[in-house]
């Protein structure tokens, strides 16, 4: 059941933002650009770097929603007013420190750094690591939670910091970038931030989060 915890309260964040924001109207769009104009970019920006960190680092990652809080923090006005090339170098700041902090960790802590991931995630992990070696970084590495274990266990097998997993999980996330500004392009998908339209297609992702959470316990059990 522990599986449902994210999506809900992903769900319950992006209803109440959507509340917040376009519904009740506490802050209007005037009022965000505003903010930003006064300096609260800089705090945005920070936010999505030290989310990113959190989502990066080994053993964190897993006990913190940090995907969660990005995606919400993402859709809310105040972003779209600031530049995607500092959002997206604020981020990538943030997945370098926190890869590399998860390799230290590997390399400081040895086969003792399964208490903290959990031993079913460390041999998960593990198995991948073995079976495809570096190129899991691009085969799982879309999602920062799994290239922060990779990195870690590549730092328990080497006992080193290994600077080819930062330059190939980079090389991984930057190809995933490319994809997805290609398909966003492609499809022409641009949400309305003017009636919240961000918030209620992030609120229909958790919704089908939930459900495929509920059809693979049901699937379990049956």
């Amino acid at each position: 059941m522990s599986r449902f915890i994210i999506p809900i309260l992903g769900l319950a964040l992006s209803l109440c933002s959507y509340l917040f924001f376009y519904y009740y109207k506490v802050i209007d769009l005037d009022s965000a650009s505003l903010f930003i104009s006064n300096g609260g970019e800089a705090y945005i920006l920070l936010a999505f770097f030290v989310l990113v960190l959190i989502e990066s680092t080994v053993a964190i990652c897993h006990y913190i929603p940090g995907t969660v809080a990005l995606l919400i923090l993402a859709s809310l006005p105040q972003v779209q007013n600031i530049s995607l090339l500092k959002l997206i170098t604020s981020a990538f700041s943030g997945y370098l420190v926190g890869l590399t902090i998860s390799n230290y960790a590997g390399v400081v802590l040895g086969e003792s750094i399964k208490r903290y991931m959990g031993n079913a995630i460390f041999s998960k992990f593990q198995n991948i690591v073995e079976r495809y070696g570096i190129y899991s970084l691009f085969l799982t590495g879309f999602h920062p939670n799994n290239a922060s274990s990779i990195s870690a266990i590549y730092g328990v097998a080497k006992g080193k910091i290994d600077p080819l997993v930062l330059i190939v999980a980079v090389a991984a996330q930057l190809s995933y970038a490319f994809i997805a500004i290609v398909l966003y392009y492609w499809v022409g998908f641009k949400p309305d931030i003017s009636n919240g339209q961000p918030q209620l297609w992030l609120s229909s992702f958790f919704i089908l989060w939930i459900a495929f959470e509920a059809i693979r316990l049901w699937r379990r059990h049956s």
